[in-house]
């Protein structure tokens, strides 16, 4: 066969593979081909598998995610969405994101020093528009008890995340920011009992996070990769483990933490479980809160106190305070954020930088 024939077979080889892909790319954005195989629509991303994939998006999840190739994923900065609760199909709730990635926080003061929330899903104020989350209702709490405090509070809460993930992101913060008082919300993710940690996804996930970032602008890769990994997930090992072993927990805790308090900053922990069960990250939270003398606010007493005052008084149950077993509705954020409001309040009055609201 001549030169001029090989390259001839050549392109007509590489022509006809780039006309089958065209095809099948095409074919898989037309059909779920993923559920045929028994893969779950809707799942929010990076948390129904054990792996990096992308799960398939909503329009939703696609214009408030962006691909990173450290932290697997982040919010897109400058986003603002209206979305209906399925949960809850009447209703609906807004979620913006500032310029430098922050979800809007309201009577937020930008002229103010910076208050850092640090955080997963619950943080974040998920299935409630901007104003509903905690850091929000806590941003109005101490603007009307206490007008002299000037606050600018950051809400840093991203879904999804775990305290490794947290780690990075204020390391990665930290450069840009010097919060006066800097609340960490971690753990709910941290509990979750996965098939491998997340430090190994992590570890898996960046040796081909820059081919990933290509590839998974083709839905035939993301279907494929979807597939793969779902009946991977299938045949595994009954074993689980957390998603950040409890050791690993309390060290990526201890790390914010002496980062935060080296810098001058006030800390306050957050144990957001309550109808969920982890006593071993529990543990770790309240044994951090001794050993540096921090506060440290526990939903589930924050909760326990409400029903007691309501004694008698139609006593909220379950579902009238959680969408579902781990995010809080609004009435629920709304005591967090008072409760954390005078936690603020007494923080920075000890550090003799602002004095007691009324």
């Amino acid at each position: 066969m001549s030169r001029t024939a090989r390259f001839r077979s050549l392109g007509e080889f590489c022509l006809a593979t780039l006309a089958l892909w065209t095809l099948l790319e095409v074919f898989f954005r037309l059909v779920a081909v993923d559920e045929w195989f028994g893969v779950e629509p809707g799942i929010p991303i990076y948390t129904q598998y054990e792996d990096w994939v992308l799960p398939r998006y909503s329009e939703f999840e696609r214009a408030l995610y962006r691909f990173d190739t450290e932290l697997m994923y982040r919010l897109e900065p400058g986003v603002v969405l209206r979305a209906t609760n399925y949960l809850a199909p009447e209703e609906t709730w807004t979620i913006t994101i500032d310029d430098r990635g922050f979800r809007r926080t309201s009577d937020a003061d930008p002229s103010g020093d910076e208050l850092l929330v640090m955080g997963d899903s619950i943080a974040f104020g998920f299935w409630g528009s901007d104003e509903e989350s905690f850091p929000s209702q806590m941003a109005q709490a101490l603007a009307s008890s206490s007008p002299g405090i000037r606050l600018d509070v950051l809400n840093a809460g991203v879904p999804g995340y775990d305290s490794l993930q947290g780690r990075l992101y204020f390391s990665e913060l930290w450069k840009r920011h010097s919060p006066r008082v800097v609340i960490l919300a971690y753990g709910m993710n941290d509990h979750w009992r996965k098939h491998r940690s997340r430090k190994e996804i992590l570890e898996d996930f960046r040796r081909t996070a820059a081919i990933v970032q290509i590839l998974n602008h083709f839905e035939l890769f993301r279907s494929t990769r979807r597939i793969v990994a779902h009946h991977r997930q299938q045949r595994a090992a009954p074993k689980r483990v957390p998603a950040v072993s409890p050791d690993d927990f309390e060290d990526n805790l201890r790390f914010m933490i002496e980062r935060s308090l080296e810098a001058g900053a006030s800390v306050i922990l957050v144990d957001t479980f309550v109808f969920v069960e982890a006593p071993k990250h529990t543990g770790r939270l309240t044994a951090l809160s001794r050993e540096y003398s921090l506060p440290l606010l526990h939903f589930s007493e924050l909760l326990d106190r409400e029903l007691e005052r309501r004694s008698g008084d139609d006593p909220k149950s379950e579902a009238q305070v959680y969408w579902e077993r781990v995010h809080p509705k609004a009435f629920f954020f709304e005591l967090v954020g008072t409760e954390l409001a005078k936690q603020v309040q007494s923080v920075l009055a000890i550090n003799a930088e602002f004095p007691l609201g009324d």
